[in-house]
């Protein structure tokens, strides 16, 4: 019960964070974009070295990362799965919409790379060592910034080759998809790696304190009294 909570609270944070829009700050360097025509884009100081400003954002990705922390690894998997069979069934819970023509769309890849993050984002934090591993927030940092980079790769590969068929710049969607907007990704991870550190840390401090409570109203019960009597040995 308190997984389907947890479950459910995470998909509404991920429909909440896909269509919230806010500016979110960049840094691009060695920048050969022009973005003069962006509307989206807001340049602050621009050279040769480096480009700084605002661009408009979602929220998607950091909500994405933070379920594969705080879900087991079965039950993210389970969740980013249900999430992309609504979505390319024709629910419009992507940024651009839903539907099997959703595939056309250049970010297509950064949707269905939301699996191998999740499972090697979950599967690498929920071990047995949870004080080592779950509950550190800055091993959850590394690890949800390894699997940042898988998911823009894939991404990245996608848009390039099954969406502009080798007619655009490489170096150019590098810029648009990865460079412009890794900085604010970056920022946020680290918020979202400390949120669901802790997150897991107090659940499970609080799911243990509640196993004890139930142990003991069992045993102050007429029908635990009952059970335990029947478990003591006989005296001969």
């Amino acid at each position: 019960m308190f997984n389907l909570i947890i479950f459910l609270g995470c998909f509404f944070i991920l429909l909440f964070s896909t269509f919230t829009i806010v500016n979110l700050p960049f840094i691009s360097f060695f920048s050969s974009y022009d973005f003069s025509g962006a509307d989206s884009i807001e340049v602050i100081s621009k050279n040769f070295f480096f480009t700084i400003g605002f661009f408009s954002g979602n929220l998607q990705i950091p909500a994405v990362i933070l379920s594969a922390i705080v879900l087991k690894p079965r039950l993210s998997f389970f969740f980013i799965s249900t999430y992309l069979l609504l979505g390319f069934s024709g629910v419009p819970i992507f940024y651009f919409g839903g539907g099997t023509e959703y595939f056309s769309q250049p970010s297509a890849g950064y949707v269905l790379a939301f699996l191998p993050l999740v499972f090697f984002i979950s599967n690498l934090c929920w071990r047995k060592d949870q004080e080592r591993f779950l509950f550190n927030s800055s091993y959850v940092f590394s690890i949800s910034l390894i699997g940042l980079l898988i998911m823009h790769f894939g991404g990245i590969i996608y848009a390039f080759v099954a969406n502009f068929n080798f007619n655009t710049s490489f170096y150019r969607l590098f810029e648009i998809y990865f460079a412009i907007p890794f900085f604010s990704q970056f920022l946020l991870i680290g918020v979202v790696s400390v949120i669901g550190a802790n997150f897991n840390r107090y659940k499970t401090a609080l799911l243990k304190r509640y196993q004890k409570f139930i142990a003991k109203l069992y045993k102050a019960s007429s029908r635990g009294q009952m059970m335990i009597k029947k478990r003591l040995p006989v005296k001969k």
